[in-house]
């Protein structure tokens, strides 16, 4: 969703259809988004590793975490998540395959045998 918004200006809408049929609707950018109650940070393949390297992204989710409720991140989006600084010292899961490396390399204390934990506002998939 993110590299969609960079590719095309002004207001447009995306359609996001998981494997278990779940439609997510995503009608606004970053750009545009000042604050959000529950912040869902999704894995993918490549995806999530690129977007850990872009810091305006990075700096609107260090700006918005200020602001949620929950800030989450489901499978490797963790990566982008860790990426903030906010994974450091918090337990925290991602993909059984990377997580202990992946969150060890934010400073996140990794517990890879569990389907989801959460710890304080954070919650992780």
């Amino acid at each position: 969703m993110v590299s969609a918004s960079r590719n095309k200006k002004g207001r447009y809408k995306l359609d996001l259809t998981l494997s278990g049929r779940l439609k997510i609707t995503a009608d606004r950018t970053i750009a545009n988004t000042k604050d959000l109650e529950v912040l869902v940070i999704a894995g993918g393949e490549i995806e999530p590793i690129n977007i850990a390297k872009d810091k305006k992204v990075i700096d609107w989710i260090k700006a918005i975490d200020k602001k949620t409720i929950y800030t989450t991140s489901v499978c490797n989006g963790a990566w982008i998540l860790g990426a903030t600084g906010l994974l450091k010292g918090k337990n925290a899961t991602g993909h059984w395959y990377q997580a202990d490396e992946l969150l060890s390399h934010f400073g996140a204390l990794p517990h890879p045998e569990q389907r989801y934990i959460f710890d304080g506002k954070n919650c992780h998939s």
